[in-house]
């Protein structure tokens, strides 16, 4: 059988559901009532206002210049190969960073319903740095060792 090294519509449809189940019900959520309270449906509804719209363009962009550089692509497809495209680039690595220490902390809190209800603070930040190096370990090893199941603590 030929190994294949494009994602096909199922893998990419299950990494999108997976985010979105993950990020918008498990992690977010909670972040966002706490900052909108009562206001949390209008934040919703922007919410998923920008994503239409972010979708609608990347779906667009995808399909004019199809490669795996995704955004960073884009950026450079339509302000060059220069400064100013390397320039957003790293602000969208800063986004992602950014993205990536609010789910973080997100799933720290819900961690933290398993200790005791007096435990220190400091657990948080803990879970939050264990979920980021944990993550990170799990890049660094690759997702082909993972898909090959080489690294699966239970074979």
């Amino acid at each position: 059988m030929a190994e294949s090294k494009s994602m096909g519509l199922w893998s990419a449809t299950s990494i999108g559901v997976g985010a979105m189940v993950g990020a918008g019900i498990f992690s977010i959520f909670g972040v966002v009532t706490q900052i909108s309270g009562d206001a949390v449906y209008i934040s919703f509804i922007i919410a998923g206002t920008v994503v239409l719209l972010s979708t609608d363009s990347y779906a667009k962009l995808g399909a004019r210049y199809p490669s795996a550089g995704g955004p960073a692509e884009f950026l450079i497809r339509g302000f060059g190969d220069g400064n100013l495209s390397g320039g957003l680039n790293i602000l969208l690595w800063i986004g992602y960073i950014f993205g990536l220490a609010l789910y973080a902390k997100g799933f720290s809190l819900y961690a933290m319903t398993f200790l005791p209800s007096r435990s220190p603070d400091i657990w948080s930040n803990i879970f939050a740095t264990a979920i980021i190096l944990i993550f990170t370990a799990s890049n660094f090893i690759g997702a082909k060792a993972w898909a090959d199941q080489r690294f699966l603590l239970f074979q």
